[in-house]
């Protein structure tokens, strides 16, 4: 069985550094739409923007019908947050 651990949580960001970033939300629909997964979809933020900050999955299955996960992607320059969002947002 498997256990779950926060022990990636240590190294969040604080929140007052996460609240100055542009963040970027992409469903698991937007991601499915891309051919990617969320943590491909990292991997490009950590080759292609430099300003990519911190990346975050939230399971809203329980409170949406829609989607079943969302992950918050944080950039300090806006220029990698809209280029991002082109790329993952734009759909193919």
């Amino acid at each position: 069985m498997y256990s779950y651990s926060d022990e990636w949580k240590k190294f969040k960001p604080p929140d007052d550094v996460l609240q100055r970033c542009h963040q970027v939300l992409i469903t698991d629909n937007d991601a499915e739409a891309a051919g990617e997964p969320f943590w491909k979809i990292k991997k490009w933020c950590l080759a292609h923007c430099h300003s990519y900050i911190w990346f975050d999955i939230t399971d809203v299955s329980d409170a949406s019908y829609q989607w079943d996960e969302i992950a918050s992607y944080w950039f300090h320059d806006e220029k990698d947050a809209v280029m991002f969002t082109l790329k993952y947002k734009g759909g193919k």
